[in-house]
């Protein structure tokens, strides 16, 4: 319960939080005290609109309703709340800018609500049962009218249409809150005609007075109740979870605190009052507040001026949660890598705008509004908040995430090959953990591995390396093998040396024949022609792919009694075209013509007698050789092409 002293402290508590916090707008963008303390300074009022036409209680015929709208002079907000006020005087008496409603308007205009008061229609017969119930329901009826009316034109007087705050003093909000609680069912009771004295039919209670008829009944946002009542606090329904604050003098004797009939006057209904409406939407879990004014009766804030900036600085404080957006907590990578991005987020709200801050070393790469990309350069903890402000401009709670980074991890490996053993280097910075993939189907986890391989080949390398947050992969392609190693036999026929590597894993062949000649090639078998009898040592130097090489050398003697003397006529016959040979040796023999710097240039095989065409030689000077099966050297022959 409040009294004299706390009403005292909490108008100073009003006046001091304005100061303090005067200075937070710049911390964050969105940061804004609209709602939470007065930002404008002057007020914008357009009066006497008529939002219904409706029939009174009494012999007038027409009633014309009006309305006043304060609006915060020079406000750019396209969508604001609006409280609707609805004064009191027991339904007999009472206007729309009686006090203190001015006051009451620019204090919320002030905060940048826009504030609506407005007329409704009065009087019933005092000595009659039932005829106080028919005037709160016209009262209702055109308080229905007034929202309709607002709604039809939110657009013009940029209203949130989500966002109506029903207010009242007294009857205002007895009428404000039969309108949110009573079903039609129930109005039954409300409207029933009594001949003679109130006989009029009243009609539906969302038909009278205009046709604004778009938004024919909007459930209000919140309820700023002062002294008010209802006839059942049945009414109120789970699912009318409309907030509400209250405000009630616990000695009001015209609108019990409890229950009673107001006034203590048995025409009137007996009404439920603030505690056990307060009571009952506890019961129902429904957000409310009760603020008890110990020791005051109805109305005090005529007298007692304080209590108007009690009702002002409560409602505010009520109100402006309610107001705030709900944002998720945001969502991102608790760890990251540098140079890796980072999403952030929290859940998107229609009309909403998300303002972005973040500590480190970081650039952002994508703003989408409620998500934001950043790349963080630099490791360390950083930290990352974001501020919602909704379409009415009201700022929300600041969320804020943490991330750790850490250093990105650089895979990368030299290697050095030693046949089939490879010496892998690793040069991986900023990581804990690797796996190796040798290409072979197995692997290893030490840091710097030596593999043997099995055989040679061609293998790709992959080396996956992570520090628990952060992974990298890096890859190569080797190739090992064996070293060749270089021999061959020779087999002399004339002046005529047929040369047979017997090397293994070898590309590339490179004979120096000891005359001052040379031969490159990647044929493991050639021939070299001798221009005289005497002794050569012939060099072979063999490499595999890897240009790994070897060496072997030998002597070859041609001396005279060496030198086969058989005749070209003995075996063969050089023609124009062609080349004949012909043998009584028994077995299968081969003809080999190889070019004079050593390429085969054709092979055939015959027993008895062949001929050869000259068909794909070029000119030139070529050596044709006789062998037997086992490879052993018969006869050869110079011989020319020339056509």
């Amino acid at each position: 319960m409040m009294n004299s002293s706390d009403i005292m402290k909490y108008t100073i508590a009003l006046l001091l939080g304005i100061v303090m916090t005067s200075g937070l707008q710049a911390q964050n963008p969105c940061q804004s005290l609209r709602y939470k303390e007065p930002i404008f300074t002057d007020t914008t009022v357009t009066k006497d609109l008529r939002f219904a036409t409706a029939d009174p209680y009494g012999i007038v015929d027409n009633q014309d309703l009006l309305l006043d709208i304060y609006e915060p002079s020079g406000d750019t907000i396209s969508k604001r709340p609006v409280i609707i006020y609805m004064y009191g005087g027991a339904f007999l008496i009472g206007l729309k800018e009686q006090p203190p409603i001015p006051y009451y308007a620019k204090y919320y205009t002030s905060l940048g609500y826009v504030f609506v008061s407005f007329s409704y229609r009065l009087g019933f017969n005092v000595t009659l049962p039932g005829s106080p119930e028919r005037a709160v329901y016209r009262s209702v009826q055109d308080q229905r009218a007034a929202v309709r009316y607002l709604a039809q034109r939110a657009n013009q007087y940029r209203l949130d249409t989500s966002k109506f705050i029903l207010m009242g003093s007294s009857a205002g909000c007895i009428a404000g809150f039969h309108s949110t609680y009573m079903e039609y069912s129930e109005a039954a009771a409300f409207s029933t005609p009594i001949p003679v004295l109130d006989g009029e039919n009243l009609g539906a209670v969302d038909t009278c007075g205009n046709a604004d008829f778009s938004y024919k009944y909007l459930a209000p946002f919140a309820i700023i109740n002062q002294w008010g009542a209802l006839v059942d606090t049945g009414m109120i329904d789970p699912d009318e979870r409309v907030p509400v604050v209250s405000f009630h003098g616990d000695q009001d004797n015209a609108v019990r605190y409890e229950y009673g009939y107001p006034f203590s006057y048995p025409v009137f209904p007996s009404l439920y009052g603030s505690k056990p409406i307060h009571e009952k939407l506890t019961q129902l879990g429904i957000t409310n507040e009760l603020h008890t004014l110990e020791g005051y009766g109805h109305e005090p804030e005529l007298t007692d001026l304080a209590l108007r900036d009690t009702i002002l600085y409560y409602s505010k404080e009520f109100l402006y949660p309610l107001l705030q957006p709900n944002t998720s907590n945001i969502s991102g990578a608790s760890n990251s890598c540098t140079g890796d991005p980072v999403t952030y987020s929290v859940n998107y709200t229609a009309g909403s705008r998300y303002c972005w801050q973040f500590t480190g070393n970081g650039t952002i790469i994508s703003n989408t509004g409620n998500s934001i990309t950043i790349v963080w350069a630099d490791s360390g903890q950083v930290s990352v908040s974001v501020m919602e402000q909704t379409i009415n401009g009201t700022s929300g709670e600041l969320k804020n995430t943490t991330t750790q980074v850490v250093p990105a991890v650089n895979s990368n490996f030299l290697y050095q090959v030693n046949e089939l053993q490879v010496l892998f280097i690793n040069q991986t910075t900023h990581t804990q953990n690797v796996l190796w993939n040798f290409g072979d189907m197995t692997t290893s986890n030490d840091f710097t591995p030596v593999k043997n391989y099995t055989g040679g080949g061609t293998y790709t390398i992959t080396l996956i390396a992570d520090n628990g947050v952060c992974t990298d992969s890096f890859s190569q392609t080797i190739s090992v093998d064996s070293c060749p190693v270089a021999l061959f036999n020779v087999t002399l026929n004339n002046l005529n040396g047929i040369f047979n590597a017997q090397s293994t894993n070898t590309t590339s062949y490179q004979w120096f024949w000891g005359d001052g000649q040379s031969i490159q090639t990647d044929s493991p078998n050639v021939l070299h022609v001798y221009n005289q009898a005497g002794v050569y040592e012939v060099m072979l130097i063999v490499r595999n792919q890897l240009n790994c090489a070897d060496t072997f050398y030998t002597q070859i003697n041609f001396t005279p009694s060496a030198i086969n003397q058989n005749t070209t006529e003995d075996y063969f016959t050089i023609l124009p075209n062609s080349i004949k040979a012909k043998t009584n040796l028994p077995g299968s023999h081969f003809i080999h013509i190889y070019s004079i710097t050593g390429a085969l240039m054709k092979s055939f095989s015959f027993h008895d007698y062949a001929e050869v065409d000259f068909t794909g030689l070029a000119n030139g000077t070529y050596v044709a050789t006789l062998n037997n099966r086992q490879r052993e050297a018969i006869s050869s022959v110079r011989f020319n092409v020339q056509r």
